[in-house]
């Protein structure tokens, strides 16, 4: 009767999948499962019920879970996955009366484990990592009675962990707080100035004076010092476990300008001075208009004003152009297609005189008719003579064209400017 009772229960449990590709295959394990429930075959049951929870995860399967390691005497497993059930949204009165009757049942047979961890949100793991992970923190976890080693993980922290002995039917509370990976950034300056520290979201991490030394966590910062009207202002790179130091060298207002070039290598030079090779960063760039010159062997050579506001950071992007090109004139175009199309003509027009006069030498062989075949032979020979002549007339006026109306140039040089603005 129990077991027909759970059959019942069961069968309410019927999940709903979204997709239409997910939905097949979703409906395809749970029939399998239910089949296996059906004939009492409890793992087979779960296995393809989790199976379907991946594909389509719904609480309705979470509960199904809990029903067959129920059948299997796996009390902490389906302790655990009828908390999940109850923690979820699905209103069903008849399923979480069920659930909770459960917990009320197996509550003697587990032994629950409080997790928690400073900061919350790290992922618990128990006994074996092969085993997954057992949610992330605050987390209960219920157990079988023995020896059990637990710890958390988390990105950006070491892990931590203990080892508990636990009892059936005891609650017990673990926290554990992991050391955080960090660094040391150290920034000095040769008078006292006021430091700011900005994340790569652009949000102040920690502000303070010089001399600096702060620990932060691994990353690219960048770091902006300040002293009455002059500034500093450089990324830095900040790796675990080790110092990184940086010195402010204070001076007016400044921002940073990143050259780059569809060649590499070419020379940047600001204000005159050569600056260094595409791709280049120029930090410090005092505020205010600056002439960007960029040079390479062949191209055409850029000359642009860039205009730097205070902690700027721009982005030049430059499209250098080949230095020398050549531009061929409509006419030239013109009367040279003229003379393909004369050539193809008197090509064409030689094939029938010769053809012509084949016909011609054949007939006066055989002693027949000749007189029209000389006609057409010495026409189509006339013809094909005044086409070439022609043809040669017009490439040598292709010829005149080309030498004296090309005309050689280069496109000027062109750049893209972008920009972040000063935080």
């Amino acid at each position: 009767m129990r077991a027909l009772w759970l059959s019942l229960t069961l069968a309410f449990a019927l999940p709903s999948v979204a997709s239409a590709d997910a939905a097949a295959e979703a409906r395809f394990h749970d029939e399998l499962a239910r089949r296996h429930y059906a004939a009492r075959r409890f793992e087979d049951a779960a296995r393809e019920f989790m199976i379907e929870q991946r594909l389509a995860p719904n609480p309705n399967i979470v509960f199904n879970i809990g029903l067959c390691f129920q059948q299997l005497r796996r009390h902490a497993d389906a302790y655990m996955y009828f908390a999940e059930y109850l923690a979820s949204d699905d209103p069903d009165p008849e399923r979480r009366r069920t659930a909770e009757q459960a917990l009320t049942q197996l509550r003697p047979r587990v032994a629950l484990v409080d997790v928690r961890s400073t900061p919350p949100g790290l992922e618990v793991y128990v006994d074996r990592r092969e085993l997954g992970q057992y949610g992330v923190t605050p987390r209960v976890l219920a157990l079988s009675a023995g020896e059990h080693r637990i710890w958390i993980e988390g990105e950006g922290y070491r892990m931590a962990e203990t080892t508990i002995d636990v009892e059936l039917g005891a609650e017990q509370r673990v926290e554990l707080s992991p050391e955080q990976i960090l660094g040391r950034l150290v920034v000095n300056a040769a008078t006292r100035a006021d430091v700011r520290v900005f994340d790569p979201d652009g949000r102040v991490v920690h502000e303070g004076q010089t001399p600096l030394d702060q620990p932060v966590p691994p990353g690219t910062y960048r770091v902006v010092a300040t002293a009455g009207d002059e500034r500093w202002s450089e990324p830095v790179v900040v790796r675990a476990d080790t110092t990184t130091e940086a010195t402010a060298t204070l001076s007016g207002p400044t921002g940073e300008v990143t050259v780059t070039a569809n060649v590499t290598g070419a020379l940047v030079s600001l204000d005159g001075r050569d600056s260094g090779f595409t791709p280049q960063v120029l930090p410090g760039v005092p505020i205010g208009a600056h002439e960007l010159r960029v040079t390479a062997e062949g191209m055409s050579p850029y000359v642009g004003e860039v205009e730097v506001n205070e902690d700027d950071q721009i982005w030049v992007t430059l499209e250098l152009e080949p230095a020398t090109s050549f531009q061929i004139s409509p006419a030239t175009w013109v009367v040279g297609g003229v003379t393909l199309a004369i050539a193809a003509a008197a090509g064409i027009t030689t094939g029938f005189a010769a053809d012509a006069h084949a016909r011609f030498d054949s007939a006066r062989m055989m002693g027949q008719p000749i007189l029209g075949l000389a006609d057409e032979s010495t026409n189509l020979n006339l013809a094909a003579d005044v086409l070439w002549l022609t043809a040669g007339v017009a490439a040598i006026t292709t010829i005149v064209l080309a030498l004296t109306t090309t005309e050689s140039g280069s496109r000027p040089s062109r750049a893209t400017f972008s920009r972040r603005e000063a935080q």
